[in-house]
C-alpha cells in the first residue's frame, strides 16, 4: 500500500507543498539503519531539540539523524496537546538537501497542515545554513553568522558550536536581538529511547526548599584521589575510593576515562568528543542546554550546568572538571548537587576541588 493510500484511507489527503504533493518514500528506522556518520561528527540517533519562540503558543522541535538521507522530526506544543512527527527522505550536494519523500507517523488533522509544511521548510533551511566552526585554542569551535531567511523575518544572527551534532547550531536571533530558536537538549538514542525522542515533553521542574547548611565547624580534610586533592569535611561519607557522599545533598567521585584517537572516530577533537557525551541527555535525564557554561581550555576545562531528573522532576547542578591526562586518558572530577543548596551555599561547594 502506498503513502497515498494510507493517507486517504485515514481521511487525509497528500499534503500540498507550494502546489506539489510530497509521495513519501519507504523508511527503515534506526535499529534496522547501518550505524554511518555524517562528515561532521553526526551519528546515525543523534538529535537536537529547539525550543520555538516564533509560534504563539509554547512550541518545540525536534530533528533526529537515521543517516544522509534519512531524518526524523517532530514539532510539539504541550498548549494544544499537539504533536506532528515526520520522516524524511532526502538527497544533500553540498550545503543543500533536496527533500524526496516524507512519512507521517503521528496522528495528525487538517489543522496540522501548517505544522507539516512547517517542518518540511525548516529541515533544508537549517541545513543550508548549518555550519560546523573548527576549534583553535578553545575548547571546542564557535561561530556566529548572519544570514537571510525570509521564514523568520529576513535578517537573523545564527550561532554554532561544534560539539552539537547535526546543524550545530545553538541559536537564532532577530533583528531585534529576540529569541528565535534557542537549543535546549541534545543527545543520542538508545533502543526505545526513540520513542521518546518523538513523543517529547519539556522539562517541568519542582521547585524546592535548600535542605542543606554546610557546617563551618566541620572537621577538615584533605582526601587526594588520583593524585586531585579534594577538600572535605566530616560531612562527606567515603562511599569508595573515588566516591563521597554529602548526605542526600551531594555526591563527588574522581575517575578516569578513555576516548578513542580523533582521527580514528569523528572529526570531532577528543575534547569534543567528550562534551557531546557530558552533555547528552536520555530518556531519564534532560541537560538543560540554555544553562550550561563551558570554561577553561582543551586540556583542562570545566562544565557547568543544569540536569532535570525526568521521574522525580527535581535539577540538580552538576560539576565536572575535566583534565587530560598525557598518557591520554582524561581525569573527571564531577560534583552532583540539588540545585537549591547549591545556590544556598555556593561558595562551599565551589572549594571542594581545585
Amino acid at each position: 500500500m502506498n503513502f497515498y493510500h494510507i493517507l486517504t484511507k485515514r481521511g487525509i489527503m497528500p499534503i500540498l507543498w507550494y502546489g506539489v504533493a510530497v509521495i513519501a518514500a519507504p523508511f527503515l528506522f534506526a535499529a534496522q539503519k547501518p550505524l554511518t556518520q555524517a562528515a561532521q561528527g553526526t551519528f546515525s540517533g543523534d538529535y537536537v531539540i529547539y525550543r520555538d519562540y516564533s509560534w504563539k503558543s509554547p512550541t518545540w522541535i525536534g530533528f533526529l539523524y537515521y543517516d544522509d538521507e534519512t531524518y526524523g522530526t517532530f514539532i510539539h506544543t504541550p498548549d494544544k496537546n499537539s504533536t506532528v512527527s515526520i520522516l524524511f527522505s532526502g538527497t544533500a550536494e553540498g550545503t543543500k538537501l533536496s527533500l524526496t519523500g516524507q512519512q507521517i507517523i503521528s496522528p495528525i488533522t487538517p489543522d496540522d497542515t501548517f505544522a507539516v509544511n512547517y517542518l518540511m521548510t525548516l529541515l533544508p533551511k537549517l541545513y543550508e545554513v548549518g555550519t560546523f566552526p573548527r576549534p583553535k585554542d578553545e575548547v571546542y569551535g564557535a561561530a556566529a553568522v548572519q544570514a537571510h531567511i525570509e521564514e523568520f523575518g529576513g535578517a537573523v544572527d545564527l550561532r554554532f558550536q561544534s560539539f552539537v551534532p547535526l546543524f550545530h547550531l545553538t541559536s537564532m536571533t532577530g533583528a531585534k536581538k529576540e529569541l528565535i530558536l534557542e537549543l535546549t537538549e541534545i543527545g543520542t538514542i538508545q533502543g526505545s529511547s526513540e520513542a521518546s525522542f518523538y513523543g517529547y515533553s519539556p522539562a517541568e521542574p519542582k521547585t524546592a526548599a535548600a535542605a542543606f547548611k554546610a557546617d563551618k565547624k566541620a572537621q577538615k580534610e584533605t582526601v587526594s584521589v588520583s593524585g586531585i586533592p579534594l577538600l572535605l569535611d566530616s560531612q562527606w561519607k567515603k562511599i569508595a575510593d573515588n566516591s563521597f557522599l554529602c548526605g542526600n545533598t551531594a555526591f563527588l567521585t574522581v575517575s578516569s576515562i578513555a576516548l578513542p584517537p580523533p582521527e580514528n572516530s569523528s572529526s570531532l577533537t577528543q575534547t569534543e568528543q567528550l562534551i557531546r557525551i557530558l552533555t547528552g541527555s536520555s530518556q531519564y535525564a534532560k541537560v538543560l542546554l540554555p544553562y550550561t557554561v563551558i570554561t577553561g581550555t582543551a586540556d583542562t576545562f570545566t562544565l557547568t550546568q543544569s540536569v532535570y531528573d525526568v521521574e522525580s522532576k527535581k535539577v540538580s547542578k552538576d560539576i565536572k572538571r575535566c583534565i587530560k591526562n598525557k598518557n591520554g586518558t582524561i581525569t573527571v572530577i564531577s560534583l552532583t548537587v540539588e540545585s537549591s543548596a547549591y545556590h544556598a551555599e555556593q561558595a562551599y561547594f565551589d572549594r571542594l576541588f581545585p
